[in-house]
């Protein structure tokens, strides 16, 4: 664990799906709670009435409470629920409280960066639901509006399901309305904000609850300022207890009280800084990938602004040629360099605007991605560069 916390400390990470927790909620997800358990019940359980099924949950269930008003807040949403342990488990509980048994479900598809947790072997699979992949403008990186309603019309799915694993750009809501109701079918719109769930929450992306989703979700450790964990948030008070009815003993056992309690902290964190912290990000993705492409790394949209999100998608066929790396090489060359991408061609910014980094420094970090990528060794630049940023900023510490 030392040689981990040493090696992370020294490397630049430019992961799309992670980010830095803070040093109150390192210890809140390290604390007593990480050990106990907490079940409010408040009904009759096995012939007696019971509040809480443990014993001593007094202050877990503050933070519980606060946790949930905090996400009402943060997320402007009537009802959140804060218990799933993943993002994934976010998405079981939207999906059953919309989609029953041979129902169809309609997503992204994988080609073009949708969640693979949506394929249909797997939750569709387990569930007995049915899947399709809407479709997709490759060249606008996002649904196709102008075949959508022929889509709706023939597949009739009952719940259209946006946001994707690699999203750049946000959705437009009233093209997705208009083409329902176009094919006169009324799908239940589900957003899947995994990923830019801490640029929805800083209002730099887009406002799905405002905009027709019926419900957002997503994991709470991309853009948002984490720990590890999902978060469900509605304001359909049918919707919500539906959703929050697929919890316990379904989807899921006993949340985990150190988690919600960290959570907790880190919206407050998003509540304070989040708006600044939001637009950061989107500037520090903009601004990469510009100057990427001055210095000669291949990405992609440039014609469309590159992205508005937190990822930048390289053009894996142009590095391929320029560099010799296919995306999986090339992610692991860099990380003999001390900068971590992932190796599925994404370069996120929401760790480094969390490490306080400005506009100003991306022009360094595009020339140490490409001359490690010529295979230079830029190791100890990296390095150094790094131990100047003032990690964490956008913290209360």
């Amino acid at each position: 664990m030392q040689a981990h916390e040493q090696f992370r400390a020294r490397a630049l990470n430019l992961q799309a799906s992670e980010n830095l927790l803070s040093p109150a909620a390192r210890a809140a997800l390290g604390s007593d709670m990480a050990s106990r358990y907490s079940l409010r019940l408040d009904r009759e359980f096995e012939g007696t009435f019971m509040h809480n099924a443990y014993g001593g949950t007094l202050w877990m269930e503050e933070v519980e409470d606060e946790a949930r008003a905090l996400a009402q807040d943060v997320f402007a949403a009537r009802h959140a629920i804060v218990d799933p342990i993943g993002g994934h488990i976010a998405a079981e509980i939207a999906l059953l409280a919309t989609t029953k048994k041979g129902g169809l479900i309609a997503s992204c598809p994988q080609a073009f960066g949708g969640y693979t947790g949506y394929d249909p072997k797997f939750l569709p699979e387990m569930f007995g639901w049915k899947a399709a992949e809407f479709p997709f403008d490759a060249r606008v990186w996002n649904l196709d509006a102008a075949r959508l309603p022929a889509f709706i019309k023939k597949t009739r799915p009952a719940t259209l399901l946006l946001g994707a694993s690699y999203i750049l750009f946000p959705y437009d809501f009233k093209a997705v309305q208009d083409a329902c109701a176009e094919a006169r079918v009324r799908p239940t719109i589900l957003y899947d904000g995994s990923h830019v769930l801490g640029l929805i929450a800083g209002g730099a992306f887009q406002r799905p609850l405002k905009e027709g989703a019926a419900a957002l979700f997503g994991s709470t450790h991309k853009t948002f300022f984490g720990p590890q964990g999902g978060l469900f948030l509605t304001d359909d008070e049918r919707l919500f207890e539906k959703a929050k009815a697929n919890l316990t003993w379904r989807t899921m056992d006993n949340a985990h009280e150190n988690r919600i309690a960290a959570l907790a902290l880190a919206l407050a964190e998003m509540a304070h800084f989040g708006r600044a912290y939001a637009h950061r990000v989107v500037e520090l993705s903009t601004t990469l990938a510009a100057a990427l492409d001055e210095v000669g790394v291949p990405v992609k949209f440039r014609d469309i602004g590159y992205t508005q999100s937190h990822q930048i998608m390289m053009d894996e066929k142009a590095v391929k040629r320029k560099f010799h790396l296919d995306t999986a090489e090339f992610s692991a060359t860099l990380e003999r360099n001390s900068i971590i991408v992932d190796a599925v061609g994404r370069v996120g910014t929401a760790e480094l605007a969390r490490c306080g980094a400005g506009a100003s420094e991306m022009e360094d970090i595009a020339r140490f991605i490409r001359d490690a990528a010529k295979g230079k060794d830029v190791k100890a630049q990296v390095e150094e560069f790094k131990s100047h940023l003032p990690a964490p900023a956008f913290t209360f510490d």
